[in-house]
């Protein structure tokens, strides 16, 4: 017999292997502790903050992220976010959660039969014989846990009564009935402090003996088939298409916004925050109100250059082992200007 630890360790090898598991969240947590935190988890946002606390940003930026995908796809073609190697798609996360909360502990409309509720006699019944009223139900996240009810209220309901023999016609009457207004999952009894998991694993019917084996480029190995076929495009590739969507060195904060996060190599550089780039502190312009020579490499302006000097279109001067001005495009001509001294 396998025993539960077991298949827990397997799950969890698995998400280890196959998910991206987030093992700087999980450091210093034991198996157990990480298996009871996966079982508490009430929702898919306490899921993700156990397992993927990065997906769980995305997950709360969803509505944006859909706008920014529905965007200037020009704009995000060429972007890259710490979140492009996201290994859950949204959509898949939407209908897991859409799910998950409709399987809640939760008071839920259901049928009632009347007789039963109330408990009456065998030669008295209703019609209708069942009533609509809300009563707790809904899964709970452990084993041995029930969902029970924590606060009643009684509706009235009108209905006919009839009593056999029949000795006169149906009367209607009003009956009052429990119905539930609030629940919550507790133990089923007091002294199941643990949950008892008896499961039997599953084995796929199909499958292939052989191990893999290796392929040639552009191909892979297919363990239902036993064969290599055709590579197909890694979901990565397509989730950075859709996921790209801050710049370099940004990334999304608590309010899903693209903020900068990036430290620029020395003083001489400034952080521009919007384009999220080193930016030389010096330009061009402000060299020449100095009378220096602007250094690109340094971004420092210089009072002598070694090399010729080379004027720009625009009238500035740089040194001539720089062969292109900055924020100028390629096919702009050279203009020599005088040697350095």
């Amino acid at each position: 017999m396998i025993r539960p630890w077991a298949i827990a360790n397997l799950f969890v090898f698995s998400l280890h292997l196959l998910q991206g598991f987030d093992n700087e969240n999980m450091k210093g947590t034991s198996q157990n502790e990480l298996e009871m935190k996966i079982r508490s988890a009430a929702n898919l946002e306490e899921f993700l903050r156990i397992t993927h606390p990065r997906e769980l940003k995305l997950w709360r930026c969803r509505s944006k992220l859909k706008s920014y995908i529905g965007s200037d796809s020009r704009s995000a073609s060429h972007r890259s976010t710490r979140f492009a190697a996201a290994f859950y798609d949204i959509e898949i996360l939407k209908v897991i959660d859409e799910e998950w909360q409709k399987t809640q502990c939760i008071p839920r409309e259901t049928c009632v039969d009347v007789g039963k509720d109330l408990g009456t006699s065998t030669n008295t019944f209703f019609k209708p014989p069942c009533v609509s009223v809300f009563r707790c139900g809904g899964c709970c996240n452990e084993e041995g846990i029930s969902c029970v009810n924590t606060s009643t209220s009684y509706v009235f309901k009108t209905l006919f009564e009839i009593s056999v023999p029949l000795t006169q016609a149906p009367e209607p009457v009003t009956i009052k009935i429990a119905n539930h207004t609030s629940c919550k999952c507790t133990p089923s009894s007091p002294r199941l402090s643990k949950a008892i998991i008896r499961r039997s694993v599953h084995y796929p019917e199909y499958g292939c003996d052989q191990e893999d084996t290796s392929c040639p480029n552009g191909w892979q190995w297919d363990s239902n088939l036993c064969e290599c076929v055709l590579q197909r495009e890694p979901t990565i590739s397509r989730r950075r298409e859709e996921l790209a969507i801050c710049g370099a060195h940004m990334e999304f904060e608590d309010n899903c916004e693209c903020v900068c996060k990036r430290t620029c190599p020395s003083i001489h550089h400034v952080l521009n925050q919007e384009s999220c780039l080193c930016e030389c502190r010096e330009t061009l312009e402000s060299c020449a109100k100095k009378q220096k020579i602007f250094f690109p490499d340094t971004c420092s302006c210089e009072d002598k250059c070694p090399f010729q000097i080379k004027e720009c279109p625009n009238g500035k001067q740089v040194c001539a082992k720089y062969f292109q001005c900055p924020k100028e495009r390629r096919g702009t001509s050279w203009l020599p200007s005088r040697e350095s001294p």
